[in-house]
Order: C-alpha cells, then sequence, then structure tokens
C-alpha cells in the first residue's frame, strides 16, 4: 500500500480510506461523499468532501477537499 497524491486519483465515493490533511500531516480515517444533485440539506457543504464517521463526542466531522492531500487504502484485518 502507498499513499496517493489526490491530484492525481480519488477514492471511489463512500469507500473507508486513511487520509492526510494539512501541513501538520494528521491522519484519520475517512470517506469521500459528493453531493446529492438537488440535495439542498447541505447547501453549506462544497461540491465534494470527505466525511469522519463521526467524532469522539458523537458528531460528525467533515473536512473540505482542498484540505486533505493523500489517502490510502485502509490495510486488511488480521486473520486470527
Amino acid at each position: 500500500m502507498k499513499w496517493i497524491k489526490c491530484s492525481e486519483q480519488m477514492p471511489e465515493e463512500n469507500k473507508q480510506v486513511l487520509i492526510c490533511m494539512g501541513n501538520d500531516k494528521e491522519i484519520r480515517v475517512s470517506y469521500l461523499s459528493y453531493p446529492v444533485k438537488g440535495d439542498t440539506s447541505r447547501a453549506y457543504i462544497p461540491d465534494n468532501i470527505w466525511y469522519n464517521e463521526v467524532n469522539c463526542c458523537g458528531i460528525e466531522e467533515y473536512f473540505s477537499s482542498d484540505l486533505v492531500t493523500h489517502w490510502m487504502e485502509l490495510p486488511e484485518a488480521p486473520k486470527e
């Protein structure tokens, strides 16, 4: 597995991956989502966005695609 630049390739939508973001190279598990055409309930969200499932406080977090520089597939779970 290797880090992939977002400028070169994006992961498939709604698939959990590792992301690297910001100057401090923070690593998180996230997924990429695109808005549903005509859905105005999340009008404040840009064209594509990275989501964390839920943070430690039970709140869904999201990050602008501008902040995420790289992504990587998650490793397989241990066999035993």
